[in-house]
């Protein structure tokens, strides 16, 4: 037979064994939360002191003299001042050292179990006492009441906390600290007489100057909502991003969820709380947090935040029907989100719904629409907006050609880093279109461009030092900034590192790989690599000379109006090349191929003596 164990009580530090030992070491409370478990009365079972193991389990926790009754049946002396020792409480008090020795916390949080709630009565409980100045929220959810001041709350597993507000809160004058909690603001309970409530109605009516000037105040007392809102008008309606990130810094650093940059660290359930509650913003939240996620239902919540009012979720909505992003793509709706959102200021709105109204996405096709939009967009500094205007102006779509604004726009697109625009001043210098022609400075942008990867730019490189635009020609540059754009998919620069390689400037000559590119180039489109191709298999450059394989490609570069093509399909038909002989079908090719202006064309049917 196994020897029994018997366990010691921990009664004021001590291991006490001996009922003796128990007399010498009482605490009433500490008896009461043995009594209460259970372990009392199996303690004195396993030291045979059966007769108060007896009379100790005929107790009732709800008897009122339970404390004096246990101090009768130990023998010791019991104090009127016990009297105040709840046995709830007790019961409470080892319920939670049971769930932190689940949750496997330290000892040193197990010591401090008074100050550890674990839902909100345990805090109201704490917080009615009035002596802890940390308290540790575990798990639960809680409201902490911001009229109790000077107390440091520190979550431990994730608790969900929000923060009830009342009625023009000076936040700063608090003094709560937050530790590992991001916790929700909630304005549930405060009247259309508190400030952040008509500075929000007033952001949510659009009046964002007027909704700023509250804000402003409100910042200035820590009010972590109204630091947010503020970040959302300045960042997404004005011209002021820096200041933007700074409020949004400073809202999370006061522990504001909706704040928090790492979706990793967002409770879910306290932004499902709010948003139960009527939060618009921590609705669209949720929609952010799954959409990051990748797990759906970010849908669902940005039509509901949008049917709260909250302007940030149309653009959002309208996104996801633009890419098909977890809804059919629907270009219809992207537009009619997209210029929700732009009427309500959101700039980078306004730059979505002048591409559809520029491309005709989801709406008719409207120039004079796109440019207006264009011009709110890129006033706010919108990089992609300042190039979309600049081209609106150089094409004349919309406005009037005015290739000095449209050079001015560029410039402020180059300035706010549009890779284009940078790109695109190149063009403007290169041509004297705005400005004087200076290929110095065009080369000047054309090179700041092509090292941020822009494939035109780098052609435009290649070009200039293959000519000799303000540069020595330098065949060596030249091909390898036509490589460069090449390899970035520029389909012309495709088929000018094919022109290259086969007449070996700047690289040794190489047929093969003149043929690689140009397959990658008529793949891409571009019609002189199609007919280049043909050029190969006709006279046998880097493959096995095929006429019929020349003519396919002849044809097909011709079918797409190449007039080369069109005057080398003449030349194969007048000399039977791949094809039987027909002067004829020969005249006819020559003939298409001069209306284009092929001079071979021309003087091959002066030649013949035909004329067009």
């Amino acid at each position: 037979m196994a020897k029994k164990i018997r366990f010691p009580l921990k009664i004021n530090g001590a291991d006490v064994r001996t009922i003796e030992e128990l007399r010498e070491n009482f605490d009433l409370e500490g008896v009461l939360g043995y009594f209460a478990n259970g372990k009392l009365v199996i303690w004195l079972r396993d030291r045979y002191y059966n007769g108060e193991a007896d009379a100790i389990e005929n107790l009732s926790s709800a008897d009122e003299k339970l404390s004096k009754k246990i101090c009768s049946i130990l023998k010791v002396e019991y104090s009127e001042e016990a009297s105040d020792i709840d046995i709830e409480s007790v019961k409470r008090r080892n319920e939670k050292i049971a769930l932190l020795k689940q949750l496997d916390e330290s000892e040193q949080l197990i010591a401090k179990v008074d100050a550890v709630a674990f839902n909100q009565d345990d805090l109201l409980d704490i917080l009615d006492t009035g002596t802890e100045k940390m308290i540790y929220l575990c798990q639960g959810d809680f409201e902490v009441p911001l009229t109790i001041k000077n107390i440091t709350y520190v979550g431990t597993d994730n608790p969900s906390v929000l923060l009830r507000a009342y009625d023009n809160v000076d936040f700063s004058s608090l003094n709560l600290k937050f530790v590992d909690i991001y916790y929700g603001w909630d304005t549930s309970s405060v009247s259309s007489a508190d400030n952040l409530y008509q500075a929000e109605n007033l952001f949510n009516l659009g009046k964002y100057d007027e909704s700023i000037k509250m804000l402003e105040k409100l910042v200035q007392t820590d009010n972590p909502r109204a630091c947010w809102l503020l970040r959302v008008i300045l960042y997404f309606v004005k011209n002021e991003s820096d200041r933007a990130y700074n409020l949004g810094k400073k809202s999370a650093d006061l522990g504001y969820i909706i704040a928090c940059d790492s979706y990793a660290e967002i409770s879910l359930r306290t932004l499902e709380r709010l948003s139960e509650k009527g939060d618009a913003i921590a609705t669209n939240t949720i929609g952010c947090v799954y959409s990051r996620k990748g797990e759906g239902k970010k849908i669902q919540y940005f039509k509901k935040a949008i049917e709260q009012g909250y302007f940030l979720s149309e653009f959002n909505l309208g996104d996801c029907y633009y890419k098909g992003d977890e809804v059919e793509k629907d270009l219809t709706l992207a537009a009619k989100w997209y210029e929700k959102a732009a009427e309500r200021g959101h700039k980078f709105a306004q730059n979505s719904i002048g591409n559809c109204y520029y491309y005709g996405n989801g709406v008719e096709e409207n120039n004079e629409k796109a440019v207006y939009w264009y011009k709110k967009a890129a006033e706010s500094d919108i990089a992609d907006a300042c190039e979309s205007l600049a081209r609106c102006y150089e094409k004349g779509y919309g406005v009037k050609q005015d290739y000095q604004k449209s050079f001015e726009w560029r410039r402020k697109g180059a300035e706010l880093g549009a890779i284009w625009s940078i790109a695109n001043l190149g063009w403007h210098y290169d041509h004297g279109n705005g400005v004087d022609q200076n290929y110095q400075t065009a080369l000047k942008w054309y090179k700041k461009a092509s090292e941020l990867g822009n494939a035109t730019a780098q052609r435009n490189m290649a070009i200039f030092y293959y000519y000799g635009y303000g540069v020595d020609v330098d065949y060596h540059e030249a091909a390898k900034w036509y490589l460069k754009a090449a390899e970035g998919g520029n389909m012309d620069a495709q088929e000018s590192i094919a022109y290259c390689y086969q007449l070996g400037n700047g690289v040794e000559q190489n047929y093969q790989k003149a043929i690689e590119w140009r397959r990658k180039g008529a793949d891409n489109g571009n019609n002189t690599c199609i007919s280049n191709l043909g050029w190969h298999y006709q006279y046998g450059k880097g493959v096995t000379q095929d006429y019929g394989k020349a003519f396919e490609y002849y044809k097909k570069a011709s079918d797409n109006g190449d007039d080369w093509a069109k005057n080398k399909l003449g030349e194969f038909y007048e000399n039977g090349y791949g094809v039987t002989a027909d002067i004829q079908e020969a005249i006819k090719w020559y003939k298409e191929a001069a209306k284009l202006g092929n001079e071979d064309a021309k003087a091959s049917l002066e030649r013949l003596g035909e004329s067009l």
